[in-house]
């Protein structure tokens, strides 16, 4: 495996076979520098994409891993990876080989490292937020305001929120989730249930 080092100090390419894995180094921990976008879980098992909403619905329903883009439309969602409903982070690990999905204790861990008062600025992109929700991207997360699926409803806050599943219980409604909006320079831990999307972003084991 070899690794170097370009752009930033802790902005890392990491490369298993044919699979290049941007990384950066946070504290002591490692995270994908990209939303997560992956149709399998690490044993080969399929995460369905789903088309429409009554697709989503019905797959959600039957408690099977989904994952669409924004708004189902491939050139809306694609800059911000894929949406994943909560079986596709509870059914299995999505991450590549070496990296899973972070725990609440992770992304608290990140947040108390970065500030946990401007946590949110810190790890927003440093462009493409509406209405002055920018970050300055101190640490290249860059978080990118892909926004949110709510429920089996419509898509909510595009270009305004970046929401981040964990695989931590909240309770038998749902996981936790963290939540950068537009108007915080803070991040936000939140439950999240069991019918919406969010994004997920990999921390390495």
């Amino acid at each position: 495996m070899l690794k170097y080092s370009f752009l930033f100090p802790f902005l890392v390419c990491t490369l298993a076979l044919s699979q290049t894995i941007e990384t950066v180094n946070i504290g002591d921990q490692v995270w994908m520098a990209k939303n997560l976008e992956s149709n399998s879980f690490q044993n080969g098992s399929a995460i369905i994409q789903a088309q429409d909403r009554e697709q989503w619905q019905n797959l959600t329903e039957a408690a099977q891993p989904v994952w669409a883009y924004y708004y189902y439309d491939k050139a809306t969602g694609e800059p911000y990876g894929y949406m994943y409903n909560i079986y596709a982070i509870t059914n299995g690990n999505p991450c590549p080989k070496g990296f899973r999905v972070p725990t609440n204790d992770d992304w608290q861990k990140l947040i108390k490292y970065v500030s946990e008062d401007l946590a949110a600025k810190k790890l927003k992109s440093i462009s493409g937020w509406d209405d002055n929700g920018n970050g300055t991207n101190d640490y290249a997360f860059n978080a990118l305001p892909g926004g949110v699926k709510s429920g089996y409803g419509g898509f909510n806050s595009y270009k305004k929120q970046a929401s981040f599943w964990s695989n931590s219980t909240h309770d038998d409604q749902g996981l936790w989730s963290v939540v950068l909006m537009w108007w915080s320079d803070k991040a936000i831990i939140n439950p999240s249930g069991k019918k919406g999307g969010l994004h997920c972003r990999c921390i390495k084991e």
